[in-house]
């Protein structure tokens, strides 16, 4: 998820700034702090993937897309839904990529579907490759620390 709201900020803002990031706010919003709510998620998430995840085995590649769709969708119809009940866009830019009926529904389509699905086979595919690296480099280091501790002990 937070790869996805990342990737749709700076995608938005480097497109038509106006719409998700306006100029006027720079003067109130320090850029570190754009960075820090709009950067660092992807780092972390990428720390944790290297650090963390190769250690824990990961739900079923279909687990996860099923749980992709339920929130995306969930989440895209809460959005609809404030759009036609109350007639405003949640997020200005969707009202942007929505002008027509054709991209009212291949967005969500995108949105809800193929963007998030990407993101869960990237994921995999690089926990897939780092697993056995991190595996290895931990049970070298666990065998020096363990030697140590031997030592010491005698």
């Amino acid at each position: 998820m937070s790869l996805y709201v990342c990737n749709t900020f700076w995608y938005v803002y480097h497109t038509n700034r106006e719409l998700i990031y306006p100029k006027m706010i720079e003067k109130l919003v320090p850029a570190w702090y754009n960075h820090t709510m709009h950067t660092l998620p992807v780092l972390i998430v990428f720390l944790h993937l290297i650090l963390v995840e190769p250690e824990s085995s990961p739900l079923p590649m279909k687990t996860s897309m099923i749980i992709q769709t339920v929130f995306h969708v969930g989440y895209m119809f809460l959005t609809f839904h404030d759009r036609y009940m109350k007639g405003v866009w949640l997020y200005k830019f969707l009202g942007y990529y929505a002008e027509t009926w054709t991209r009212t529904l291949l967005a969500p389509i995108l949105l809800t579907f193929v963007i998030p699905y990407i993101y869960v086979w990237i994921a995999y595919r690089i926990n897939d490759e780092l697993r056995p690296t991190v595996t290895k480099a931990k049970r070298k280091t666990t065998g020096k620390v363990s030697a140590k501790i031997k030592n010491k002990k005698q």
